[in-house]
């Protein structure tokens, strides 16, 4: 696996869980109101 390969596998993953964290978070203010 090459270094270009690797990066975007963990650019792809800081990603996805920043996702979850903003639909967390929009779950949460969801349900708060």
């Amino acid at each position: 696996m090459d270094i270009k390969t690797s990066f975007k596998l963990s650019k792809g993953s800081i990603l996805k869980k920043f996702w979850e964290a903003t639909k967390m978070k929009k779950v949460l203010l969801f349900l708060h109101e």
